[in-house]
């Protein structure tokens, strides 16, 4: 029988270990040269405690021209994404279909469509271009486009949603599943605020995208059984069509969603003070203290935007840096202060401006309290 002495083992794992770490640097690299925005995987400028009061379980704030994740709450927490979705929708549709291919509806398609689910109203046998079926998809937020163009390019629904997971994996989305291309709601179906700002970074490299989600209407054409008919956006932050209560010049595209317990949901870009902006909110209010129907993920997206208009990165970050390096005193009794005085005196250590007068100001009020008490 053939054995194998201890030193060709060491040798032969040696390489099985810098063939692993070989092939894990070439995936790290692929991941690195698909993945242009390494500041949003990073900690928010804005601390915690510092975060302004708004309504969402979950918000973000990208600056897209910086590659800087401003300011997040909950970025890493499984929520209900519902008809945000959608951007994974369409991204997958934008990478595997072409925009004049011909799309029919079919009856499969529609039923798995729930009832309770926005549509356009898409009928048995009706075709329309994948183009056309987007806008149903982005402007209307319709669940019925959504099983339609996954079926297309999925070849079924399921077969669709499997990518739609393979893809967030690629994206590097940790917190993703979906069940569904339109996002009713599904205990098993959620992501985070981080993941689909992943998903819509991606999304934004093509060039059709911030059409589609920057369009307030959509004529649909007439079909042989139907004439043409009007699609209004969902999202009141960029079109007065429905309402002018939300609008925000500043909003330059988005996508909405909602559900009982998803709650009021919207990804948006704007452009402010010179700067691109992607904003995410998962989770905001749907109904005020008195009952009202409210749209708390549009106000929130103006709140931030009100918000970081006013704020000085690099000024907070200093501010920061100070804060971090002063010396906290107070928990100092009147002899420790006196020493750290004394010490500083005699080896001539120089502590940051700041501590010092703080510290000697202290020591001040000790030799005060002593004379009086003399």
């Amino acid at each position: 029988m053939k054995t194998f002495t201890l030193p060709a083992i060491l040798l032969a794992l040696c390489i099985m270990l810098q063939s692993a770490a070989y092939s894990a640097g070439i995936q790290e690299a692929d991941r690195d040269a698909d993945y242009p925005w390494p500041g949003l995987e990073a900690t928010s400028v804005l601390a915690d405690e510092d975060m302004p009061e708004l309504d969402g379980k979950a918000v973000l704030l990208y600056d897209r021209d910086n590659d800087m994740l401003i300011c997040g709450r909950n970025l890493d927490e499984r929520l209900y994404p519902a008809s945000l979705t959608k951007v994974m929708t369409c991204l997958l549709a934008l990478e595997y279909g072409g925009f004049n291919d011909t799309v029919t509806v079919t009856e499969s398609a529609l039923a798995m469509m729930d009832p309770d689910g926005s549509s356009a109203d898409l009928r048995v046998g009706e075709q329309y271009t994948l183009e056309q079926l987007l806008y149903c998809l982005m402007v209307k937020s319709a669940n019925d486009a959504a099983l339609v163009i996954a079926e297309y390019l999925g070849g079924s629904v399921n077969g669709f949603v499997w990518r739609m997971n393979e893809r967030a994996a690629e994206l590097g989305c940790t917190g993703t599943h979906f069940t569904s291309p339109h996002g009713m709601h599904d205990e098993d179906h959620y992501s985070t605020a981080r993941d689909l700002a992943r998903i819509t970074m991606a999304a934004l490299e093509y060039d059709l995208f911030p059409v589609l989600w920057g369009t307030d209407s959509y004529t649909l054409p007439k079909t042989e059984a139907r004439e043409e008919r009007i699609l209004y956006s969902t999202n009141y932050l960029t079109s007065i069509l429905v309402t002018n209560e939300y609008y925000d010049s500043r909003v330059t595209g988005g996508k909405t969603g909602f559900t009982t317990p998803a709650g009021r949901c919207v990804i948006c870009t704007a452009y402010a003070d010179e700067h691109r902006y992607l904003a995410v909110v998962l989770g905001a209010s749907s109904t005020d203290s008195m009952g009202k129907m409210i749209y708390g993920g549009f106000t929130t997206v103006s709140a931030m935007l009100d918000w970081v208009s006013n704020f000085d990165v690099e000024a907070y970050r200093a501010a920061k840096i100070e804060a971090r390096d002063r010396v906290t005193v107070w928990t100092l009794s009147p002899l420790a202060t006196a020493w750290l005085i004394r010490r500083q005196n005699q080896d001539g250590r120089s502590l940051p401006h700041r501590q010092v007068i703080t510290v000697q100001s202290r020591h001040e009020r000790f030799e005060e309290n002593q004379t009086e008490t003399e």
